[in-house]
């Protein structure tokens, strides 16, 4: 399907097959049927054994079409171990190439893209046996375009939802910034009691790309997406009632142009039956 360019998928269809300790999840999509947007592709899954650090490893391969008449391929993976001692190290790598889109007269878009995350968890030595305190250092790094104009895409596509930073990329509330930056992220939690935990982040985060000040204005060639500064507070009413509240403030946006910082506050309630 993803090489005819037949759509015959009017629902999401996804399949798993077992193959033993191994699986394979196959994707079929039909996200729009008026911009011909549709996705095909699969996920290898396999456990990942690296003597005293064990863990899971996945290659993932997505071809997916922004309108018609292109193809645009996503090749990648993303590998987690972890030990006994409460270390845990992540990281993820995807490239894009393929066209971005049919384009015009002038000819198709090709893309040429990248996505990078990279991190290390160490689960503290709990101080009690409720508390279970963590810290998190990870860097992550999306590719990008600075020039929209000529027939190449360099902003990493993705289906967005990443709602790591309260203002920078949550999509609901924030600014859902999902491609052309980079971030460097430290954030650290605890449990306060059995139904409150508490999570602190600190995030610097520049643009990718920004010739001439083209992502954000021409007037401003500046990198500096900001430093922002996230608490995060969830509840635990009931086993089936949790509630979630969220600061957090953007300061030094220079690329953004805004004088003074940017604040959100939000609260969210979650309800699972």
């Amino acid at each position: 399907i993803g090489v005819t360019g037949v759509q015959t998928c009017a629902l999401p269809i996804f399949g798993r097959l077992d193959l033993g300790e191994n699986s394979l999840d196959v994707l079929l999509y039909d996200l729009s049927s008026l911009n011909d947007e549709s996705l095909f592709g699969f996920v290898y899954n396999m456990p990942l054994d690296a003597g005293d650090y064990q863990g899971t490893m996945s290659f993932t391969y997505i071809n997916s079409k922004n309108d018609g008449g292109s193809d645009l391929f996503t090749l990648g993976g993303g590998a987690n171990v972890s030990a006994a001692d409460g270390l845990k190290i992540y990281g993820e790598l995807y490239l894009q190439n393929g066209d971005y889109s049919s384009g015009t007269g002038s000819g198709p878009i090709d893309q040429d893209a990248h996505a990078f995350l990279a991190g290390v968890r160490y689960d503290l030595p709990d101080v009690d046996d409720d508390s279970a305190p963590w810290i998190d250092v990870s860097f992550w790094d999306y590719s990008g375009d600075s020039d929209s104009t000529d027939n190449s895409n360099g902003n990493f596509v993705s289906y967005e939802f990443n709602n790591d930073t309260i203002v920078l990329e949550d999509a609901y509330y924030g600014l859902d910034l999902d491609t052309n930056y980079r971030a460097f992220k430290l954030k650290g939690g605890m449990n306060l009691s059995p139904e409150w935990s508490i999570q602190g982040m600190f995030t610097y985060a520049t643009l990718n790309s920004n010739a001439g000040g083209l992502a954000s204005n021409p007037s401003n060639n500046s990198k500096k997406l900001g430093d922002e500064f996230d608490v995060r507070a969830t509840y635990r009413a009931t086993d089936f009632l949790t509630f979630h509240m969220n600061l957090g403030t953007l300061q030094n946006a220079k690329a953004l142009g805004v004088g003074s910082g940017i604040e959100v506050v939000s609260l969210t309630s979650e309800v699972r039956f």
